[in-house]
């Protein structure tokens, strides 16, 4: 052997040793359930099941939701329930000249394309035994035996029985007016090229349930509304760099999880990828607007909003449970309704120097721990951070006058609150059930507390401005507050227990709504003043006599209802409020003089 050969031969017996010795990526999966053996190659989804007789349990379930084509091995005789119960992609199957009979449902998970029997006469079949559309799905069977599936039970229902080499022909049709598209069944790629905006709508409709793969030519500049809507097996597409813009409802309910938008994209309609399996996208630099709901639902885990973005629509990333993190443009001045609601995971947003205006549920239901809202804002909205349980401290600006309507209601954690200098309103169940909440300043500029606004809380106590004028029903019931709550002139609330006796303060002249309500222990009250006692005032209290002075005007709906120990004499000092008012003086006792 010559020097050439010889080196020749080491070089290859070397890279045999190096090739031997690397990791191997096999593409073909092998295994044994049972008595059937089966192949799954994964770079086609192709499956082969092997081995004879009836196949009744289920066969490579780990790959199930992978498997595209399945081809049943020679030998087999009966396929029964359970067996495919839950490939929820299969397209395509091959049927063994062998097999008799398939049970109802087998193949239920599935809308199936193509079906090959390689058996002359027809096995039997139940009614559902294939999910698919009749008039669609192919039937492709031995040369000469079309008649007889033409007339055998249940596959007669089939419209598209093809013998020997018969196959799909290419559908065709238009979708713009420089647009047409073309799908051949077995292929499952839908082909939309062209040039323009496409239609709205969905031409391709029928077939929506076979495409696997979507392809757009340059040229076209919008993707239609409904284009791809309800598309279950599309997995990725690459949007055409002269599209401008995506219309509503392009790629709702896809399994779509990779996308490349357009470097020109200007607008994402309403829904456009609403549900889809997206949980990482870029958003070009020239975009401007976003509509409504646009990838709510949808599997995003993170996301950035160029400086371009001015426009933004309601619930845009609501229900993205998967999203972490959120940037914002920095010259956005408001944060639409429901933005981010339902974000469970969210831990990380910016709120931008120039925002003015947060509207109703923006944060409602994240994992935002801290916030801190900026200066310019001047407004925000109802249950904006509602349900936020990990939310600990809250900063509101000076420029926000009304803490708005169930705006921290929910929030378990929150402990500390920062309320702004000039602040008028509290509305209702504004920080209910917010139990770590121990302490809270309310500014003297305050003047209204609405229902509920501090129900449920871990307020042990409180301290409300004199200008306060108006208190609703139930503001502190249920916090851990021990001593009475009143200003100047309103009684706010008495503890449930620990006062059998007590007298109001010379200054009250209103007696809240529910203010001793459920008060067991106390039997006795003074008054002096008071000129209005509020609806359910001392409901279900353990009251056992009552002296009405003369300066009372007004007794509320149930003010005394369930006074059940309330039997003495209660005194009217003015008799001749009392027409006006016993209607609604509901109370259990035996005499009123």
């Amino acid at each position: 052997m010559n020097t050439k050969n010889k080196a020749i031969r080491l070089l290859l017996t070397l890279t045999v040793l190096i090739w031997g010795s690397c990791p191997t990526f096999a593409e073909v999966v092998t295994g044994n359930d049972g008595a059937f053996s089966w192949s799954f190659d994964e770079s086609t989804g192709t499956l082969i099941v092997n081995g004879s007789g009836t196949l009744n349990h289920e066969i490579a379930s780990a790959y199930q939701e992978s498997v595209v084509r399945l081809n049943i091995g020679e030998g087999i005789t009966s396929i029964q329930a359970g067996a495919f119960t839950n490939y929820s992609n299969l397209l395509e199957i091959t049927l063994p000249s062998t097999l008799e009979s398939i049970a109802n449902n087998v193949f239920s998970s599935s809308y199936i394309g193509i079906i090959r029997s390689q058996r002359e006469y027809p096995p039997t079949i139940g009614k559902n035994t294939f999910r698919t559309d009749k008039t669609f799905c192919y039937i492709i069977v031995p040369e000469y035996a079309k008649k007889l599936y033409a007339k055998a039970d249940n596959w007669k229902e089939y419209e598209n029985i093809l013998q020997g080499e018969e196959h799909p022909e290419l559908i065709t049709g238009s979708c713009g007016e420089s647009i047409s598209y073309s799908f051949l069944p077995g292929e499952w790629i839908l082909n939309i090229t062209g040039t323009g905006d496409m239609d709205d709508g969905c031409p391709w409709y029928k077939y929506s349930n076979y495409i696997m793969e979507l392809n757009f030519s340059e040229g076209i500049t919008k993707i239609g509304n409904y284009t791809c809507q309800n598309m279950p097996r599309i997995k990725k597409t690459a949007i055409p760099s002269t599209v401008t813009r995506i219309g509503s409802y392009a790629f709702t309910n896809t399994k779509l999880s990779e996308i490349s938008l357009s470097n020109e994209l200007v607008e994402i309609g309403p829904y456009a990828f609403s549900g889809c399996y997206i949980n990482d996208i870029s958003l070009p630099e020239t975009l401007e607007s976003i509509g409504d709901n646009a990838f709510s639902s949808s599997q995003l885990q993170s996301v950035v909003l160029p400086e371009s973005c001015k426009t933004l629509g309601v619930s845009i990333f609501a229900g993205c449970s998967q999203l972490v993190t959120a940037q914002l443009p920095n010259t956005l001045n408001l944060i639409p309704r429901s933005l981010f609601d339902q974000c469970v995971n969210l831990t990380s947003v910016n709120l931008p120097e120039a925002l003015q205006t947060i509207e109703d549920a923006s944060f409602r239901s994240t994992a935002l721990e801290e916030v801190a809202i900026p200066l310019s804002v001047t407004s925000i909205g109802n249950a904006v951070f509602q349900y936020c349980t990990s939310l600990k401290k809250v900063s509101l600006p000076n420029s926000i006058t009304t803490v708005p309507m169930e705006a921290f209601n929910g929030c378990r954690s929150l402990c500390e609150v920062s309320l702004p200098s000039l602040l008028k309103e509290i509305g209702n169940y504004a920080f209910s059930e917010c139990q770590s909440l121990e302490s809270i300043a309310l500014p003297s500029s305050l003047e209204r507390i609405n229902d509920n606004a501090f129900y449920r809380t871990g307020l042990k106590s409180i301290s409300v401005p004199d200008n306060v004028s108006h208190v609703g029903a139930n503001v502190f019931t249920e916090s851990k507050i021990t001593e009475p709550v009143f200003n100047e002139s309103i009684f706010i609330y008495m503890p449930r227990e620990g006062f059998e006796e007590y007298a109001i303060p010379e200054s009250i002249t209103v007696v809240n709504a529910t203010s001793f309500e459920g008060c067991s222990t106390i039997s006795k009250i003074s008054m002096s003043n008071v000129r209005t006692i509020g609806d359910r005032a001392f409901a279900n209290s353990g009251l056992t006599s009552l002296e009405l002075p003369n300066s009372v005007m007004s007794i509320g709906i149930n003010a005394f209802y369930g006074c059940s120990n309330l039997n003495g004499k209660v005194d009217f000092k003015q008799q001749y409020q009392f027409e006006r008012i016993v209607c609604r003086f509901i109370c259990r006792m035996q005499e009123i003089g």
